[in-house]
């Protein structure tokens, strides 16, 4: 059996197979915009 001097990748969030879950770009992406959108919400009894 052949064994690859690299091992496998494989990520779970996006299902790319040139990086791991920890360095996926979407889900890094994801996260900012997910930030990003969490600053600028606003609690809807803010207003009284």
């Amino acid at each position: 059996m052949l064994q690859p001097e690299t091992p496998a990748k494989c990520c779970s969030y996006c299902g790319g197979r040139d990086h791991n879950y920890e360095d996926c770009p979407k889900r890094k992406a994801d996260g900012e915009r997910q930030k990003e959108g969490a600053s600028l919400a606003t609690p809807c009894n803010s207003a009284q």
